[in-house]
């Protein structure tokens, strides 16, 4: 037996990179205040600062039509893209099957088939300390019929245990973690989501950044 699930369009293909900046800034015009979406993953303000830089990038390159300033643009455009392609995610997780609140998040969606079978548990989570002051890498195995994940995080400092904290929404079965703090261990798990809802908390892994 198959389910109908609504599917959010990341709509970023074939866009050049001022169209891209100014989807981003739509996203981030009809989110900021939406009660629909209280805690966006990237922020907004993260967004909107990718969007400035592409825009910056974009007017160099057009200007200058440099080596340096094209590869600065690629990589601005990228984070771009990455961005929405992260609120999509988390846009994807809160509708719960509503295409109004997706279009009221700047999205569009259509309708997907799924298997109405339980989603498992993601296996082998593995967080592994790289040589980027900050950053971890996270790995697990791909869950099958899943539509996204949901990364959790976890600070053990010298205080009291945190509670766990939405960290990513995503597709892929890997992420890389930056901008945390070093010499603290940090704790992750991992929750699939499929047509039927979320799949039983992975096992959890954890890291200590350079």
């Amino acid at each position: 037996m198959y389910t109908a699930y609504a599917q959010v369009c990341r709509g970023t293909k074939r866009l050049k990179p001022a169209e891209l900046a100014a989807r981003g800034r739509l996203h981030v015009s009809m989110m900021t205040d939406n009660p629909a979406f209280p805690d966006p993953t990237p922020s907004l303000d993260e967004l909107a600062h990718a969007c400035d830089v592409l825009a910056m990038a974009s007017q160099v390159y057009s200007f200058n039509k440099g080596r340096p300033d094209l590869s600065f643009r690629k990589t601005a455009y990228q984070e771009v893209k990455q961005k929405i392609a992260g609120l999509a995610g988390y846009v994807q997780s809160m509708i719960k099957g509503d295409h109004a609140l997706a279009m009221s998040a700047g999205f569009t969606v259509k309708k997907k088939r799924q298997p109405s079978v339980p989603v498992q548990a993601p296996r082998r989570v593995v967080a592994r300390r790289t040589l980027y002051p900050g950053r971890i890498e996270l790995r697990w195995s791909a869950v099958k019929h899943r539509q996204m994940y949901e990364v959790q995080i976890r600070t053990t400092g010298p205080g009291p245990e945190e509670e766990w904290a939405r960290l990513d929404v995503i597709s892929n079965n890997h992420l890389n973690v930056e901008h945390l703090q070093s010499d603290v261990f940090h704790t992750f798990r991992v929750i699939a989501y499929g047509a039927l809802g979320a799949s039983p908390v992975s096992d959890i892994a954890s890291a200590k950044p350079a």
